[in-house]
């Protein structure tokens, strides 16, 4: 088979980033002698992961954000991103890509961009995928440029689908084990920006949850700022708990846990989904245009969406003790595959 080349652009966050990194995997299985070339900005978390698949590279150019900056700092992102578009038309022609997927955030501007405006001469795909249930400005200005646009939940202009999850947080197709209930693992998991505030609040429940169950235990990853305050309240309170800034056995944590206590971010709603595990989503309160409650609201129950205001031992008791645990899911298929997106 002849070798085909894909381009990923965007990043600056792991909801970006790792979208990505799912969607090259997924094109590396189908096309197994083709190789990936991600684009970011070296700010982000994309210069901060090691790429482990030999057919997977990364190059970089500069781009800046524009939302809740002052004028001045938004005259020096446009600036920025004229370079970063001079850039990016270095990398495509040396590139040659037959397909540029953006999967959003500034660091895809100048690349997606750059490709739109010279797809009349070179012929490439391009595509964007925006993993949150309110698209950022970037896939929104591309969408209205008549680059195909795809969402992992239903927004105008956008083709719904599905997202991919990375390969290594994947369901195993064998043995893979049920939830039992009432809980007897409960998996924490406060996302890269919430983490400090759910952690928190969920410490205050510890007395209340050792009351519930003296056996229970907790897997916790808690983020870089919490991680002995939340392991001296474990101790403190005598539970049994496994706290943890990062691992790559996120699947297994998943598997092991009976109930899961996640912010809302999209690649997480697709994750526990995969893992068939109830959830009790906590959303972000400050996320942009409030998406990670709409992302919560489109998969699952309202009484097992709280706020961070709402997570009161009183709440959680009465879903511990529900004969019927939620498992958040879509309320209705969707049309279209995600396959399509990485078709060359």
């Amino acid at each position: 088979m002849k070798e085909l080349r894909m381009i990923v652009a965007g990043g600056g966050t792991g909801g970006h980033f790792f979208c990505g990194v799912a969607f090259a995997e997924a094109f590396l299985e189908r096309y197994p002698q083709s190789k990936v070339v991600f684009v970011g900005v070296r700010q982000g978390i994309e210069a901060r992961t090691h790429l482990s698949d030999p057919r997977m590279s990364i190059r970089f150019v500069q781009a800046r954000g524009v939302l809740g900056k002052s004028v001045f700092d938004k005259v020096f992102a446009l600036f920025t991103i004229l370079g970063g578009f001079f850039q990016a038309l270095g990398i495509l022609w040396s590139v040659r890509p037959r397909l540029v997927l953006g999967v959003g955030g500034y660091a895809s501007v100048p690349v997606i961009l750059a490709a739109w405006m010279t797809r009349p001469l070179m012929r490439w795909n391009i595509r964007v995928i925006d993993q949150n249930s309110v698209p950022g400005l970037a896939n929104r200005l591309f969408a209205r440029l008549g680059i195909p646009a795809y969402s992992g939940f239903a927004s105008p202009g956008f083709r719904e689908i599905d997202l991919p999850v990375r390969r290594a947080l994947r369901r195993p197709q064998e043995g893979a084990r049920d939830f039992v209930w009432p809980p007897k693992n409960i998996l924490v998991m406060g996302g890269s920006q919430g983490a400090k505030a759910l952690n928190q609040a969920w410490i205050r429940l510890l007395p209340d949850l050792r009351n519930f169950d003296p056996d229970i235990q907790v897997f916790h990853q808690t983020g870089a700022h919490s991680l002995e305050n939340c392991r001296s309240a474990y101790e403190n309170f005598q539970i049994r708990a496994e706290c943890f800034v990062f691992s790559d056995k996120m699947a297994d944590y998943y598997q092991a846990a009976d109930l899961i206590i996640a912010r809302a971010g999209a690649l997480s709603v697709f994750e526990i989904m995969e893992h068939q595990r109830p959830c009790i989503f906590v959303p972000f309160p400050f996320a942009t245009h409030q998406h990670q409650l709409r992302n919560a609201e489109a998969v699952q129950s309202s009484d097992w969406i709280l706020l961070e205001t709402d997570l009161k031992w009183s709440k959680l008791e009465r879903l511990f003790n529900s004969d019927r645990p939620k498992l958040p899911k879509r309320r209705q298929g969707v049309g279209l595959q995600w396959e399509s997106v990485i078709q060359a």
